[in-house]
């Protein structure tokens, strides 16, 4: 869903694609990151919003409550940045998908934090199906109120992934970027 998402905010925003045909390739043993997204949503008043950052600079944002801006924004994300963003969550990165919530065991006890995080990886930008876009990407949906003591490190880096963008601060917050 979220990727379908991608495709359609990509396409609202007048950006595009353009990519040669090429067959999926084998996940590499380092896996490059073309993209990252990352969704917030929770029950309680939390900010509620939606961006994906490109290896090529392109950043899309879409906040649904909370946030200073409400509906669809594009901005550019510094290679830097990107490459912070990248470093700081890689390492929760799953191979295929994996869900932690209050239903699983590995989520006991749980503790009172509202929000659930759901981080996407996209390995290539260059892809024509989403049979080729899932190649060596992830997915991370993670319930931040999950173990806090035993999950502290991901919860912690979770939660503080989209400070790493400063240029998301105008929508978020509303303060300057950069």
């Amino acid at each position: 869903m979220v990727r379908r998402l991608v495709a359609a905010l990509a396409l609202m925003l007048g950006t595009t694609a353009d990519a040669q045909m090429s067959a999926p390739a084998a996940i590499p043993a380092v896996r490059p990151a073309g993209a990252i997204s990352y969704q917030t949503y929770c029950l309680d008043g939390c900010k509620i919003y939606w961006f994906q950052v490109q290896s090529d600079g392109l950043g899309l944002f879409r906040g649904e409550r909370g946030t200073a801006t409400i509906g669809a924004a594009s901005f550019k994300v510094s290679p830097e940045h990107f490459a912070a963003l990248v470093a700081a969550l890689d390492q929760y990165r799953p191979d295929g998908e994996r869900m932690v919530n209050k239903d699983m065991p590995e989520c006991a006890p749980v503790g009172t934090d509202p929000l659930f995080v759901t981080v996407d990886w996209l390995a290539t930008l260059d892809y024509h199906s989403e049979a080729e876009m899932n190649v060596g990407g992830g997915m991370l949906e993670f319930d931040l109120a999950c173990n806090p003591d035993k999950n502290a490190k991901m919860i912690d880096a979770l939660r503080n992934a989209p400070a790493l963008i400063p240029e998301l601060r105008p929508f978020i917050d509303g303060t300057a970027g950069h």
